[in-house]
Parts: C-alpha cells; structure tokens; sequence
C-alpha cells in the first residue's frame, strides 16, 4: 500500500450470502494488493450474527494466504479460542460481542493460550458469557 506510511488491515466475512461465499478470492485480492493482516468473521453478510461459523472457511482462507491472519465469529470462551486457533491455523483470535459485559476475557484466553489452564473467577464475575 503505497498511499500510506502506516500498515493497512482489513476484516471481510466469508462472503456475500451462503450462495456467494467468495472470502478466498477477497483474501488473496486483499493479500496482492498489500494488505498487511487479514481479520476474518465467519458468516457471510446475509447470515449477521446468526447461524454457525464457518470455521472451515477461514481454515481455506489460511492457506491460500501468507500475511497474518485473525478468526473472528463466536469466540466466547478461552477453551473456544484455542479450537478455533488448531482448527483454523489462524495466527490469532477476534473477540467481538463476547467481551461486552466481560472485559477479563482477553485476560482469560492469554492465560488459557500459555498455560492450557483456566483462570479462577475473578470477584464479582459471572460464570456465563454474554451474547
């Protein structure tokens, strides 16, 4: 990306609609064109929040590109960040509405990732996770 001095990222879904998913041709557009990561939520447009991820989708997105990749769709829990990161091959995780009302969870999957343990509630927190 020529146009600027700082890195450029973009996040796209896994397509249009589930009859027009196109996320590996956008991905390997974005990845020609200089984007330096790649954030990936696995629904298409049509789809919003509802439905299940396509996990597999953002797995063939990952190898058909180089530059650092991010999966994003339902990650609510330290134990999902992980099967998410072995399933996909995806360099990190995207936290969206599962840290509203639940901020430590980043704080959570950190210490999850590193240590295959779970962190103990912290006082006042709640065992369920918002969505």
């Amino acid at each position: 990306m020529a146009a600027v001095d700082v890195p450029v990222t973009l996040k796209i879904r896994t397509g249009w609609s589930p009859d027009n998913r196109n996320g590996v041709t956008i991905a390997r557009i974005a990845e020609d064109a200089g984007i330096q990561a790649l954030a990936v939520h696995g629904r298409t447009r049509s789809c919003g929040y509802k439905g299940d991820v396509e996990y597999d989708t953002i797995a063939a997105i990952r190898q058909s590109i180089d530059i650092p990749l991010f999966a994003n769709g339902d990650i609510t829990t330290p134990q999902k960040a992980g099967e998410v990161l072995n399933f996909t091959g995806a360099d990190a995780v995207m936290v969206g509405r599962a840290a509203q009302g639940n901020p430590w969870i980043f704080r959570e999957i950190n210490h999850y990732l590193a240590t295959g343990n779970e962190l103990p509630l912290l006082k006042g927190q709640k065992s369920e996770t918002p969505c």
